[in-house]
């Protein structure tokens, strides 16, 4: 994520005053930020989540296709914020999960479908630069009554951000014929270490994750994957489908054949002019091209921020 789109979280969940009703885009402003074409529907300050927290830092949307709700999964510096924000002029906190205290907690979310109950059930991955923090699962299938912590998994200390492929992110559902799979991003897998890189963990059982791979060649900072097939996945090996992880690592970008998590495989690294932060991207909807964010290229260029 980029620190302009972070700022902006942090001040809109850090308001100090919620606003019952919509305030309309007017000469550039909604309330007080600026705007253009957006209204403002409602601010949910920090003081509304019982833990008291200092600061947020990323959040995911949810909806459930049980019942339509819609909820905003909000990383908080204590714990795990859910927000019901289904009436968006009237939102409501349904609950916090706690966590050790971070300035930089990551959400996603993936949704399941659930043979024996006829519904979907969902949960919330969470990771956290607290050291100790490891994994978080959260409980989403009990909304919109309350949210719980499912699952904690400690065989990693710290994580940057995290990644789930092969889904629908508008749903979190998987796609079709594709196998998701868990990505944490910045951890410090091995003894001693904290640019241990890439872990891939298993979702067979969502509840209950188990690591699966590791890539730890380098510190990853963040990562896009996709999976490819027929003539695009000519590179992977013999994989078809293939899934290629691309990986931001700081210093440099890479794209690595990740289909045999026992086995990852880098296909290709790339350091472009003027790099300043290899940071974050995403793919074109036709799969033909990637979307870079260099994260200090204005600062150590002295240059516009570019994509």
């Amino acid at each position: 994520m980029t620190r302009s789109i972070l700022a902006l979280i942090i001040t809109i969940i850090s308001f100090t005053q919620l606003h019952a009703a919509a305030i309309s885009c007017t000469a550039g402003k909604s309330g007080s930020f600026p705007c253009k074409s957006v209204t403002q529907q409602s601010q949910v300050p920090l003081g509304r989540f019982n833990t008291h927290p200092q600061s947020a830092s990323n959040l995911w949307g949810y909806v459930d296709p049980d019942d339509n709700r819609e909820y905003a999964v909000i990383g908080l510096s204590n714990g795990t914020g859910v927000v019901d924000v289904t009436n968006p002029t009237n939102p409501r906190v349904v609950g916090v999960v706690p966590g050790l205290q971070s300035a930089w907690r990551e959400v996603k979310v993936y949704s399941v479908h659930n043979n024996k109950t006829k519904k979907w059930d969902a949960y919330a991955y969470i990771s956290t630069e607290a050291v100790g923090g490891g994994l978080q699962v959260i409980d989403l299938t009990q909304l919109p009554k309350r949210v719980s912590l499912a699952f904690a998994d400690h065989e990693i200390s710290t994580a940057h951000t995290l990644f789930v492929s092969n889904i629908d992110f508008s749903t979190g559902q998987p796609l079709p014929g594709l196998t998701p799979t868990l990505y944490m991003e910045g951890t410090n897998y091995r003894a001693g270490s904290n640019q241990a890189g890439l872990v891939a963990y298993s979702l067979k059982n969502p509840r209950n994750p188990k690591i699966i791979g590791r890539y730890t060649e380098t510190y990853v900072h963040d990562v896009y994957v996709e999976t490819f097939s027929g003539g695009r996945a000519k590179q992977c090996a013999g994989h078809d489908p293939c899934e290629v992880v691309f990986a931001w690592t700081g210093g440099d970008f890479r794209t690595i054949d990740f289909t045999d998590k026992s086995s990852p495989r880098v296909l290709g690294t790339l350091v472009y002019p003027n790099l300043g932060y290899a940071h974050s991207g995403w793919i074109s909807p036709d799969k033909n091209y990637l979307f870079n964010n260099d994260e200090l290229d204005e600062i150590d260029s002295d240059a516009r921020t570019r994509i």
